[in-house]
């Protein structure tokens, strides 16, 4: 099955990926160049080939979530509550249409399984401390998202927790990143693309407070706190004890 996108960012491909990864035969993903070394780091052992846009099979369809490819059978994207539902729709339609079957039969099976991200997490000593997905969101989904509040959140995590680690001060890929979220006892972060990868197979139960507004998380067994901004998100940490 092959699929593309010439405006898609992170999170819209790993997702594509993570459909990719259930299906039968072998797969190919044309996007941004900009983003292969990571997309490939996750789909390692796989039969997934990354590629620009320079080599789009003609019966490619589109995998950027706003392309509006399924509105002929309703599903659209008009500001939904529950973005989660309005994805595993798109995803298992595109599926379907390559002529196989629908691979997120549950929400759960939305959590990536991508087998480099549990090789890698047995690798060395586990993170067990708090993991602060701070890159900013590309696609509009947390409009009250703020960099330098991020940072002083941080700060003030730092201050109080023995061990914390906020992915953009440590320059790590996408695998790497997930890999080190498997054994975190606290995710934070915007829902942007990074944070995908951190929502796995093996770290299912994982506490996680996620900025997102006004759209809602619904993917796995627990419940997820989400906040608007980085002030809520202060707040709710100090309910939690760790502020």
């Amino acid at each position: 099955m092959n699929c593309h996108s010439h405006n898609a960012h992170t999170g819209d491909a790993i997702f594509a990926l993570n459909m990719l990864s259930r299906l039968t035969g072998e797969h190919v993903l044309c996007c941004n160049p900009d983003y292969h070394e990571g997309l490939r780091g996750l789909v390692e052992g796989l039969p997934i080939e990354i590629r620009d846009c320079s080599r789009i099979a003609p019966n490619s369809m589109d995998f950027w979530l706003a392309s509006g490819l399924f509105e002929r059978i309703g599903i659209r994207y008009q500001d939904d509550i529950d973005i989660i539902g309005f994805i595993r729709r798109y995803f298992n339609s595109m599926a379907y249409e390559g002529g196989h079957e629908p691979p997120f039969k549950i929400r759960g099976d939305m959590l990536c399984n991508f087998p480099a991200i549990k090789k890698l997490s047995e690798i060395g000593e586990p993170f067990t401390g708090i993991m602060v997905i701070n890159a900013n969101p590309l696609s509009g989904q947390c409009p009250r998202y703020s960099a330098s509040e991020m940072d002083e959140l941080i700060r003030k995590l730092e201050d109080k927790n023995p061990s914390v680690l906020a992915i953009e001060k440590a320059d790590l890929s996408l695998v790497q990143i997930a890999a080190l979220s498997v054994h975190a006892k606290l995710i934070i972060g915007c829902a942007t693309g990074p944070f995908w990868g951190a929502c796995n197979f093996w770290n299912a139960t994982t506490q996680r407070i996620v900025m997102l507004d006004p759209m809602k998380l619904d993917m796995w067994p627990v419940p997820v706190v989400h906040a608007p901004d980085a002030k809520r998100v202060e707040e709710i940490l100090t309910g939690m004890g760790y502020l």
